[in-house]
This record gives C-alpha cells, sequence and structure tokens, in this order.
C-alpha cells in the first residue's frame, strides 16, 4: 500500500472546496451520517460524509497482482468501497419538496465536479440514489453515490505502512508538475518540492 487512495480523494474534494469557497460541511465516517451539525441561518446548507465501505458495510474486493517488477512488489489490487453522502437543504420552505430537490441536485452536481477532478486513476462514481426523509417532515433532503476505486497492495511490512499512512498529506498536496514521491524519500521523509 503505497498510500491510503480514500484519503487522498477526500483530501483532494477538500481542498478544491477550500480553494473555491464552497460553503459545504466535508466530514468523513461511519457515524456522520446520523449526524446534522452544520444547520445555520443562511438560505441552503450543504453537508457531505465520505464514508468507507459500501451500503453492505463490504470493504471491497481484493483481485490478483499487476503491475510486475515494481519494488516493492505487488501482491493484489483491492478494490475500495465507498459512498459519499450529500444532504441539503432549502430554509426557505423545508417542507416543499420542489426546493428540497433542487437544493440536493445543486450539491451533486458540486460533489460529482470534485470527484471527477480530484485526478485519481482507476476512481469510479457508480449508482446514485435518494435517501428516504420521513415524508411526513421533510428536513432536506439526501443524495447517496457509491464509489469504489482500485489501487495496489504493495509488500511493505506494517511499519513502512504506518510512515505511508503518516505522509499522506504530504503525498496529497504534491506541487503542479511533481507526479510522485519517491519510495525512499517518502520512507525517510525526506520529500521535498522540486523546482
Amino acid at each position: 500500500m503505497k498510500d491510503l487512495v480514500l484519503l487522498r480523494i477526500f483530501d483532494s474534494v477538500a481542498k478544491r472546496f477550500e480553494e473555491e469557497r464552497t460553503d459545504v460541511s466535508l466530514v468523513f465516517g461511519w457515524r456522520e451520517p446520523q449526524q446534522q451539525g452544520n444547520q445555520n441561518d443562511a438560505t441552503r446548507a450543504y453537508r457531505v460524509c465520505f464514508i468507507p465501505g459500501n451500503a453492505a458495510d463490504s470493504v471491497g474486493t481484493v483481485g490478483p497482482a499487476m503491475y510486475p517488477g515494481q519494488n516493492p512488489s505487488c501482491l493484489g489490487i483491492l478494490t475500495e468501497q465507498f459512498r459519499v453522502r450529500m444532504w441539503a437543504i432549502d430554509n426557505t420552505d423545508h417542507n416543499n419538496e420542489r426546493l428540497q430537490y433542487q437544493a440536493a441536485m445543486v450539491l451533486f452536481h458540486v460533489v460529482f465536479r470534485a470527484l471527477t477532478l480530484c485526478d485519481v486513476p482507476n476512481l469510479l462514481i457508480g449508482m446514485a440514489t435518494w435517501i428516504e426523509p420521513d415524508r411526513e417532515r421533510l428536513f432536506g433532503q439526501e443524495i447517496e453515490i457509491a464509489c469504489s476505486v482500485n489501487h495496489a497492495l504493495f509488500d511493505n511490512p506494517i511499519e513502512e505502512v504506518l510512515l505511508l499512512s503518516a505522509h499522506i498529506d504530504m503525498i496529497a498536496e504534491l506541487p503542479s508538475g511533481k507526479e510522485h514521491i519517491d519510495r525512499h524519500e517518502i520512507m525517510t521523509g525526506n520529500a521535498k518540492d522540486e523546482d
């Protein structure tokens, strides 16, 4: 495992939202979908949650190794499943389904764009579904996208995996023009920007 690709995707989306001043609460984790802590006095509020695993709590499937000749060697390919849940509300009229639909679809477009532009190879954006609300008390609307990403599982001992995980922020924020950090640079902590 050279890095945790799902976190790289999350960080890329977060960076885009920050750079473009997109007013979206972006969170990560299994408990987060049940929370709606970002309501404010604005006309609209948006919340996006990255959830590891699919709806059946499957991490994903492991396939045969690829990329022969690499060092360290590839042991297999994990097709990791994850979901992106988007909640939006139009506060002008909570029970107006047209307004709630519009708010949710605006957020869907914003998130789909951010995922598409995150430039992670083998990212697949799949089925999008509505999360059924309480029909008697409509409070915003939710859409969930099922996604997956393929990444290689390399022959690294745990010490190296932990070091690699600790350097995810550095990997996610590479300057333009530098497409990767050499494995030796990561292991020694000597990754530097190229001029």
